[in-house]
């Protein structure tokens, strides 16, 4: 789930007396939330919970707790803080939205689908280009799909891409794009999804953190050094690489990387139109000119559709090559970071991969993500992404669910299998190929959100057949 950084209230309900020292209390939190130091808050917050507390009387308490709790992966916890709201003001259909997505932050896709209901059914009158009635049109499309309905979560998305310019405020652009991307990639698209700089609360937290460069911003033929700069995880950073050689090109100079430095080998990899390589805060060179945040890339070089996408850009030093040797060794990720809202959706059961590992004659499997794995794989010891990289060079195929490692490998040349999240996400779209990669990475989907062994049975047969034409 995604929480405001801002002081947010929910409306509309009765001001008793004991309210103004209640939002005393909920600044205070939002305040410390806000700064960095959720950690202070933990006295305030007990305090509020005695029962005798007047402040667990108000909404606004449970909703600044279940964003604290959010921000630790503390899902369980914030989901409980949302039923209190409900409990307090139950005919307020953003209570329920935010309800719906703790649930599904925490995979209970039941709940969650209850909660989005009725939120629906709250926002009945409202016309399809209302906030709330966006935000829950959006849950119901990822829900069917996740309950295995692709026609209905199709028809929702469509409802939500096709809004009229005219009627969209400017609060809800950012969620149209959302939706128009997943389905058409398209100008327009693209050009919404430019909104989220200024109204997704992600960012605005970012720039309060220095992620943002302050630069002027970029634009094709503008001439002088651009720091591109990584605006969201590791594998949205891999997957602009393409864009490195035309900005390059297009402002007349080697291009400013501001990422995380265990993705540096990888992007100095790419060449001579790369120059410094800076850390996610890190102050840009008094020389730098303008900035661009990694994901406007697509809308300054004017993507308009699915096969409008530029292709990858291998840095040569670890491009895939056959092996050729008589065994067979294939690469696995089947989980990405625990704190991410999707991971219920997106991470895979590893009982569900030994089934498929056991299919096969004879492989070594490597792992392809940090930590612990089963007795079964072969550990994975890295420190970046380019000895990540060298270790995928050593393969024959890769699979994955939707992580960084899927768009490194397929970057590479790596022959890549990836089961993307059940509900759809705008880099792999509803149906079809992966455009962002070309045949070289299959993309193998879920009927529903639970079907991972039907998933992994179809990857396995593809791979047997790959590897027998080799």
């Amino acid at each position: 789930m995604t929480a405001p950084r801002e002081t947010e209230a929910l409306p509309a309900w009765e001001s008793p007396a004991w309210a103004a020292v209640s939002a005393d209390t909920v600044t205070d939190i939002f305040r410390l939330r806000n700064e960095g130091r959720q950690m202070e808050t933990i006295p305030i917050i007990q305090e509020a919970l005695k029962e005798d507390s007047p402040t667990r009387k108000d909404p606004n308490f449970w909703r600044a707790l279940a964003f604290i709790h959010a921000d630790s992966q503390g899902f369980e916890e914030s989901k409980r803080a949302f039923w209190e709201i409900i409990k307090l003001i139950p005919n307020h259909p953003l209570a329920y939205l935010e309800l719906c997505q703790a649930c599904m932050a925490c995979g209970d896709w039941d709940d969650a689908k209850m909660a989005n209901d009725q939120a629906l059914d709250l926002l009945a009158h409202e016309p399809i280009h209302h906030h709330e009635k966006i935000q829950a049109t959006m849950n119901a499309a990822t829900l069917a799909y996740r309950f295995g309905k692709p026609t209905p979560g199709r028809a929702y998305f469509a409802s939500v891409a096709d809004i009229p310019m005219e009627q969209m405020h400017d609060d809800v652009r950012f969620a149209v794009g959302m939706a128009r991307l997943t389905l058409y990639h398209d100008r327009r698209a693209w050009a919404l999804h430019e909104r989220r700089l200024d109204t997704v609360a992600l960012y605005k937290w970012s720039r309060d953190r220095g992620e943002e460069p302050g630069l002027p911003r970029w634009t094709v033929g503008k001439p002088g050094p651009v720091v591109f700069w990584q605006e969201q995880g590791a594998g949205d950073l891999i997957m602009a690489l393409r864009y490195l050689p035309l900005i390059a090109e297009s402002s007349g100079a080697p291009v400013i990387v501001r990422c995380d430095p265990p993705l540096w080998p990888i992007v100095r990899a790419m060449g001579p139109c790369v120059g410094a390589l800076l850390g996610r805060t890190d102050v840009p060179p008094s020389h730098a000119v303008a900035d661009l945040p990694i994901l406007s890339a697509p809308y300054e070089f004017g993507m308009d559709g699915w096969d409008d996408i530029p292709p990858p850009v291998t840095p040569e030093r670890y491009r895939w090559a056959p092996r050729r040797q008589p065994d067979v060794r294939i690469g696995i990720a089947w989980s990405g970071a625990k704190g991410h809202p999707g991971d219920k959706d997106r991470s895979a059961p590893v009982a569900s991969l030994e089934e498929m590992a056991r299919s096969f004659p004879s492989v070594t499997w490597q792992s392809l993500q940090p930590g612990e794995c089963p007795d079964w794989m072969t550990r994975m010891v890295v420190a970046n992404y380019g000895q990540t990289a060298e270790l995928m060079q050593t393969l024959d195929a890769v699979i994955t669910v939707d992580t960084s490692v899927v768009h490194l490998a397929a970057t590479l040349g790596v022959p890549t299998w990836v089961v993307p999240p059940s509900g759809p996400e705008w880099r792999w779209g509803v149906s079809g190929p992966a455009r962002w990669y070309g045949k070289n990475l299959r993309v193998v989907r879920r009927t529903d959100v639970r079907a991972w062994r039907g998933a992994w049975q179809r990857v396995a047969a593809s791979v047997m057949a790959y590897l027998e034409t080799e």
